[in-house]
């Protein structure tokens, strides 16, 4: 008797089951057939970005190479077209190696161009910063100073890492206003802080002499 029961049993849960599977087969299998699809999309991803970062690091390079071979048309051309097909990583790179190289060009107006470009649209703040200072040092002789200042005032700001950049920049902008004295004091305090990088350190030490005693 127990026997006979337990069959029943069986077969209801069995018929349970079935309804549940043609009610909710569909969604598990569309949920299995979505799963693998992702899987397989991301793995592609990687891939397709591995081999792309590849590409786009064989591409910087060989524009480095021309560029250090002064070739520096070439060089340009090669950085811009690896900028206009990559938005990040490389591609901010090489927009800024093809402002420079249009620099190195005497093509003055259109290095400014990139770098204001870049000084309001990349992503980090020390980026957009690198780039406004490399824009006001190719405009020190031919933009207005007041607005070249208000430019540089909070890259000179204590808790800015380029600080001593912008500052030395400033030190430049007030010679060439003919403030002798803010210069020569924001070069002596640039060539005495030990914190300041050897570089600016250098080169404020050697404008001193200029100023005289």
């Amino acid at each position: 008797m127990s026997d006979i029961f337990k069959e029943v049993d069986e077969d209801l849960r069995r018929d349970q089951l079935d309804k549940l599977w043609r009610h909710y087969g569909a969604y598990v299998i569309a949920g299995a057939i979505a799963i693998v699809l992702a899987t397989a999309a991301y793995v592609y991803w990687q891939n397709y970005r591995l081999k792309q970062v590849m590409a786009e690091g064989d591409a910087f390079f060989q524009a480095v190479m021309l560029r250090s071979a002064s070739q520096e048309r070439e060089a340009a051309q090669a950085f811009s077209a690896l900028a206009d097909r990559s938005s990040d990583g490389y591609g901010m790179l090489a927009r800024f190696n093809e402002a420079g190289t249009l620099a190195d060009r005497g093509e003055l107006a259109q290095a400014v161009d990139i770098y204001d470009r870049l000084s309001s649209s990349a992503s980090d703040r020390t980026l957009r910063d690198i780039a406004t200072l490399c824009s006001v040092s190719l405009s020190l002789d031919t933009v207005d100073p007041a607005e070249l200042k208000a430019r540089l005032d909070p890259i000179a700001a204590p808790d800015n890492p380029l600080r001593f950049s912008a500052r030395e920049l400033l030190a430049l902008l007030a010679l060439r206003k003919g403030d002798s004295a803010v210069a020569k004091q924001m070069f002596t305090e640039l060539s005495t802080d030990k914190s300041v990088p050897q570089g600016i350190r250098a080169r404020a030490q050697e404008m001193l002499p200029t100023f005289g005693s």
